[in-house]
């Protein structure tokens, strides 16, 4: 399709505009919200060419990423490594969809979710907090 991934860090937008048309453009959804013209080309969500975009790493980088994900895979575990970096996933399908603006359906079933996923994963030692 032609897609190519790029990496913008707000730290570098000089001027609040500048921020504004970054923030757009990463959640622009096709067809739903039109892509943003930004630095010379046309941006939208990095959703569409990765589920977890992370720009170029070297090995020690990778070692020391966790990617957070917000999509369950059940043929994964909870904690899983691809090419040197270190996935961590709900342990279901996250009760909230992008999409989803019904009653009923909260954020903050989505964070009870995160939340208890953590303390869990704590209590069991299968992370650690290093202060």
């Amino acid at each position: 399709m032609g897609l190519k991934q790029a990496f913008f860090d707000l730290q570098d937008c000089r001027t609040a505009k500048e921020a504004l048309i970054t923030l757009q453009a990463a959640a622009a959804a096709p067809p739903f919200i039109s892509g943003v013209l930004l630095q010379g080309g046309w941006a939208f969500d990095g959703g569409y060419t990765d589920n977890a975009p992370i720009p170029a790493q070297t090995a020690s980088e990778k070692a020391s990423t966790l990617v957070l994900l917000t999509r369950h895979y059940p043929d994964k575990p909870s904690l899983f490594e691809v090419h040197g970096r270190t996935y961590w996933q709900p342990s279901r399908k996250v009760p909230v969809s992008t999409w989803d603006c019904r009653p009923g359906t909260t954020v903050d079933d989505a964070f009870a979710l995160g939340q208890d996923d953590a303390k869990r994963a704590l209590a069991n030692g299968q992370i650690q907090l290093s202060i």
